[in-house]
């Protein structure tokens, strides 16, 4: 099974190179201009406590999966957590609620960078972790990663994310893989997700997002 997804993602990947050659071509090699007031907007209904709130339910489905038996037996550990990370995380999330297209790329030139207008979700969101799978070159590099991303209105959405450089060209597309919905919706260990938004914490601070 999990030959048969790399295969099919790979399959996008090459995919995802065509269209975007072909879909900058139709469109005359045409910059796409993020409208960064929108981007602003768009995260403005973000609130720390809402940050949190959002935390304590993705960390309520560990406490409720198999990792309950492995966790802190603490009570109400997630709530601690979320806490603690909605404070840490809270002016990087702010700052990165945005638009997220399915597909974009650049072909090496300073104003020929182009993006699909089709929206990955319906709303403005975040990516909160990501966790490398593998990486291929045949002619070109090909990699492919999981996403996690938080979406404004509370909803969590685990994503395929599948990269194509070829010399100063690159195709990046998204492939939406799942809703969060309960504890079996998420491929990444809590332990893994803690040290992930430590870092993004860390990086948001050292890149001045903070």
């Amino acid at each position: 099974m999990r030959e048969r997804l790399r295969e099919e993602l790979m399959t996008a990947a090459v995919l995802a190179v065509f269209a975007g050659a072909f879909y900058a071509w139709r469109k005359g090699r045409k910059k796409v201009e993020r409208d960064k007031r929108e981007d602003s907007c768009a995260g403005s209904g973000m609130t720390e406590a809402k940050l949190k709130e959002y935390l304590c339910r993705l960390f309520k489905l560990y406490a409720d999966g198999r990792c309950a038996r492995k966790e802190n037996t603490e009570s109400c550990w997630w709530e601690r957590d979320a806490g603690y990370f909605a404070e840490l995380l809270y002016p990087y999330v702010r700052e990165n609620m945005k638009t997220v297209l399915k597909m974009e790329g650049a072909d090496g030139c300073e104003d020929d960078d182009f993006g699909c207008i089709e929206k990955l979700f319906g709303h403005p969101a975040c990516q909160i972790y990501r966790e490398p799978i593998q990486s291929f070159y045949f002619n070109i590099d090909l990699s492919w990663e999981m996403e996690l991303w938080m979406l404004e209105d509370g909803q969590f959405a685990v994503v395929n994310f599948i990269a194509a450089n070829e010399g100063g060209r690159k195709v990046t597309c998204r492939l939406l893989d799942r809703y969060v919905r309960e504890y079996r919706d998420i491929p990444f260990a809590v332990e893994d997700l803690k040290t992930g938004l430590a870092l993004l914490a860390k990086e948001g601070k050292r890149q001045g997002s903070f």
